[in-house]
């Protein structure tokens, strides 16, 4: 209800200021917004939310760099355990034109959004759907077989034309969603019964209010037995809890947290907690229910405000900084390459933040194996080069440019289309890219000698580049290592230039000792033969006034290697 709130007058306020309500959650670590769609809404109150309102908010979701997820509620008003009712233009349609209905109307949604370039990320089919959806058609009531495979039709329809609508480069994950949090029974019957049916779905959505659902204890016990039986992403996708109204709150059961603003941001703090500590990673995020509920003039909003996360003047309250703890969990979005050979591996990422922007790092790599006749052909066997993305919000990535172009390579560089494990390290002022390449000279100022997985690290005020490689076979003189490369630059998207004062060393499987109290740093040097590989090293440098990193020679106490 966000537009309507700021068409009634409704003001949001972070620090004093006035902002996007938008904007300032986004800042504040929310990087996904969640919008219903009703079919035929009448207006009235919150109920709002048609295509064209819901293509506008789109809009700003997607300008605000946040993830969008969209709650089909296939009903002209509001969906939920209660009440699942048909769309009046809907209500005389036979059962297989109902399905075809929801198939299409869900389409001709998906392509509208897509065409104003806010396909969703996520969508869900239905709205609390525990009980079935279009009623009667495809409501859900015990166990009866028939009403299943009725209602199973109809969520497969709604998917098939979301699926169907999604343009080809743009990934979209479906969602269905119950109600029942703190319910492990239910949600197990609902989900054997839906799986039995062949539903298609990637992420399963829960509905947590305390005071309906149960305590905290008993969404987490939902969260690890439903991701283990299932090992799907889950997602808090509805909660909230009272910051004022203790005389009336305080009557229902199950509120633990003290009914105040920092009361309702312990809530939100545990919930978090409990969500990301859900096995095997499955917690995906949570999302908060009707934050913007802010009171206005001509406009009834969910419990008077007392659960929104702004209080009656539009103020920021210290829920919203619980927002934070969630960001690095709340939504994935992989990147995905597809190259000749399908085969592709995107390996070794790497991100630095630098300002308010994310720069992310990694190897491309279409693998075919590692014998010689495919180690130069860049289709075949080998890395294309290092690409640079940027992104505001770790959600929407952009490509920068190439940080390393095989293709740009000098032709005479052997083995030039193999390199990896990139890193950006900012020290000194200055950004630094360091990455292996296999037996090539990846054309930066370097001695030719050998290095592996480089990574610079402060300790002591010191700057230490840890390494490994394997070692020079000492009978055939034959180089078994791989070289090196390093630059800096002023910024992670270049140019980048070469580092002249580097020194590189011998190295093997990556290992980090210490001496006495930990104090002192000393070389790991293996046997010489192909089972121990090589040695570590451990090399303390300092910056020089010009940024550049000065290296002063390994040390020179050694431990055994291990049998």
């Amino acid at each position: 209800m966000l537009q309507r709130i700021e068409e009634q007058g409704g003001a949001f306020r972070d620090a004093g200021r006035n902002g996007d309500l938008l904007e300032i959650l986004k800042r504040r670590g929310c990087n996904c917004f969640r919008l219903r769609l009703f079919v035929n809404p009448n207006g009235k109150d919150g109920v709002v939310n048609d295509l064209p309102y819901t293509r506008a908010m789109a809009r700003r979701i997607k300008a605000a760099g946040a993830a969008f997820m969209l709650d089909v509620h296939y009903s002209d008003t509001w969906a939920d355990p209660a009440h699942q009712t048909k769309p009046a233009a809907w209500r005389d349609l036979d059962f297989d034109a109902l399905e075809k209905k929801v198939a299409d109307y869900t389409a001709e949604v998906i392509a509208d959004l897509a065409r104003s370039g806010t396909p969703p990320d996520i969508v869900q089919i239905g709205n609390e759907i525990t009980p079935g959806m279009l009623w009667p058609d495809g409501r859900l009531q015990g166990d009866n077989p028939e009403q299943w495979q009725r209602f199973a039709r109809l969520v497969k329809a709604g998917i098939r034309g979301a699926r169907s609508a999604t343009p080809g480069n743009h990934r979209l994950r479906i969602m269905i969603h119950i109600d029942r949090g703190g319910d492990w029974q239910t949600t197990k019957w609902y989900f054997d019964r839906l799986n039995r049916h062949d539903v298609a779905y990637d992420i399963i959505g829960l509905s947590y209010y305390p005071w309906w659902h149960g305590p905290m204890q008993n969404l987490r016990e939902n969260l690890r037995r439903t991701a283990e039986q299932y090992g799907k992403d889950i997602v808090v996708v509805e909660t909230a809890y009272p910051w004022r109204g203790a005389e009336g709150w305080s009557k229902k059961k199950n509120m633990d947290w003290p009914i105040s603003p920092q009361g309702q941001a312990e809530f939100l703090s545990d919930l978090i907690e409990a969500t990301r500590s859900t096995p095997g990673g499955h917690g995906l995020g949570v999302l908060y229910w009707y934050p913007e509920a802010i009171p206005v003039k001509g406009l009834n909003v969910w419990n008077g405000g007392s659960t929104a996360l702004f209080d009656e003047n539009g103020n920021t309250l210290p829920a919203v900084d619980a927002l934070r703890s969630a960001t690095p969990f709340t939504y994935r979005n992989p990147i995905y390459f597809q190259g000749k050979t399908g085969k592709d591996e995107v390996r070794d990422p790497c991100i630095i933040r630098e300002g308010d922007t994310y720069y992310l790092v990694f190897t491309v790599w279409p693998f075919r194996g590692r014998d010689e006749k495919h180690l130069n052909d860049p289709d075949q066997g080998s890395s294309p080069g290092i690409k640079l993305f940027s992104s505001k919000d770790l959600l929407t990535w952009t490509f920068e440019n190439w940080l390393v172009k095989s293709s740009e390579l000098p032709e005479d560089c052997p083995y030039k289309h193999r390199f990896w494990a990139p890193e950006i390290h900012k020290i000194g002022g200055r950004f630094y890219l360091i990455f292996t390449a296999d037996n090539a000279d990846i054309g930066l100022d370097f001695r030719h000698e050998y290095l592996e997985a480089p990574w610079p690290l402060k300790i002591h005020g010191k700057y230490c580049l840890f390494y490994a490689g394997p070692y020079q076979d000492k009978q055939t003189g034959k180089d078994l290592g791989y070289w090196t490369g390093a630059a800096y630059a002023g910024s992670p998207a270049g140019p980048w230039k070469k580092d002249p004062c580097g020194r590189v060393f011998w190295g093997g499987h990556m290992a980090v000792f210490s001496g006495p109290g930990g104090r002192n740093w000393f070389s790991y040097r293996g046997e010489q033969h192909p089972q121990t590989r090589g040695f570590l090293c451990i090399d303390p440098c300092d910056v020089g006034e010009n940024g550049l990193i000065r290296t002063s020679g390994p040390s020179t106490e050694t431990v055994s290697a291990p049998r």
